[in-house]
């Protein structure tokens, strides 16, 4: 059943917390979903979800779930808190990747504007490498904070940019040695 819970105009909320009851487990929550509510005060606005029973903090945004059900625990009376604030490690592999991805295309698109297409690639792979070191850090960072989804998704990812670096690396030293 739907709960509605009015906060005053201009506050914030970074998160969430729900408490399984000391009764029976048939009443415990299996899966919700959170909305706000955005308006202009004059009528004008709509709900957006910003909470669900299941979600992966990985991307610019939360990817919700509302109708996966939620791994409730078994122990009665427990506080679960759903904190919604991006962690640092969401700040090591979304943004700062981001920005080393921006900057190694920008700078192979240059290097190969002025002719210089070898340097481009060298340029391009030495960023690849640095890209999958910063995707392996954020992997740690959600590892060590218990996200273990969030981490093996970017393990994956860091082992996938590693490999297509290291590929194009060979590739260049193999035609460097062997013509």
């Amino acid at each position: 059943s739907p709960a509605v819970l009015p906060l005053p105009v201009g506050s914030d909320a970074d998160g969430y917390h729900l408490r399984v009851l000391s009764g029976p487990a048939a009443a415990d929550p299996v899966s919700w979903s959170v909305e706000a509510f955005s308006g202009d005060g004059q009528g004008g606005g709509g709900w957006t979800m910003v909470g669900a029973s299941v979600w992966m903090s990985f991307g610019f945004s939360p990817d919700l779930f509302p109708d996966l059900a939620f791994p409730t625990p078994a122990e009665r009376g427990v506080r679960m808190d759903f904190d919604m604030r991006p962690t640092w490690a969401w700040h090591i592999s979304d943004l700062t990747d981001s920005m080393v991805t921006a900057v190694e295309w920008l700078g192979f698109a240059a290097l190969g504007f002025v002719g210089r297409p070898v340097a481009g690639k060298v340029w391009l792979l030495t960023g690849m490498l640095f890209d999958s070191l910063i995707l392996f850090a954020g992997a740690a960072g959600n590892l060590l904070g218990g996200n273990y989804r969030d981490a093996v998704f970017l393990w994956l990812l860091s082992m996938q940019v590693f490999l297509l670096s290291t590929n194009g690396i060979v590739e260049r030293w193999s035609l460097m040695v062997f013509g």
